[in-house]
C-alpha cells in the first residue's frame, strides 16, 4: 500500500513517457497534447545539446 502501488500514481508516471503518447498517435488519433509532447522532448534535446557542444572546448 505504498505510493508505487497507486493507481493514479502509476497512471500518472506512466503518461510521462513515449509510449503513451505514441500509442495514441499510433492509431491515428491526433491530440495537441501529444503533439506538444513530442515538441517538448524534440525542445529538451536540442537544448541539451547545444549546451553540450557549446561547453566543449575545441
Amino acid at each position: 500500500s505504498g505510493i508505487a502501488e497507486s493507481g493514479s500514481t502509476v497512471f500518472m508516471i506512466s503518461r510521462l513517457g513515449i509510449s503513451y503518447h505514441y500509442n495514441s498517435i499510433s492509431r491515428g488519433v491526433i491530440d495537441s497534447r501529444d503533439i506538444l509532447y513530442f515538441a517538448g522532448v524534440i525542445l529538451l534535446f536540442i537544448v541539451g545539446t547545444r549546451t553540450v557542444l557549446q561547453s566543449s572546448k575545441w
